[in-house]
């Protein structure tokens, strides 16, 4: 990892990191705390602007990007997709006090999401292990 990274899941909760290990070692914890509760959106941001969210708590995650420029043109952000297609089931996640939903076709296997975040923090742009929609 070339720089710090910070993680800000619920409302006052922000942690900073030097280490892609310390990391994802904590989106595992908070991951596992999560998984008696409501499931919960975490958001990870390098330096450079780039942030990348993630569900946790459930078998299946969300992942959202959103490039450096974000916050100041609106526009660019992705998120991930699956096979299925399914544009009438919705899911729903805690974000930063607030329930919301995504489509169950932006759900995708825990472990190949894992991977893309470790592919987010060490790179930049979209992790390519994933497929990506725009929003």
């Amino acid at each position: 990892m070339k720089d710090t990274i910070s993680i800000e899941f619920e409302t006052d909760k922000k942690e900073i990191f030097n280490s892609s290990d310390e990391l994802i070692k904590r989106i595992k914890d908070i991951d596992k705390i999560y998984q008696d509760r409501e499931t919960l959106a975490v958001f990870i941001e390098k330096l450079n602007g780039e942030i990348l969210s993630m569900t946790l708590g459930a078998d299946r995650t969300i992942i959202g990007y959103y490039p450096a420029d974000y916050s100041l043109t609106g526009t660019g952000s992705m998120h991930s997709i699956n096979d299925s297609n399914n544009n009438e089931e919705l899911t729903t996640y805690y974000s930063f006090g607030h329930f919301t939903e995504g489509f169950k076709k932006w759900e995708i296997d825990k472990a190949i999401a894992m991977v893309a975040l470790k592919d987010f923090i060490e790179n930049e742009g979209l992790p390519k292990l994933i497929e990506w929609e725009d929003d």
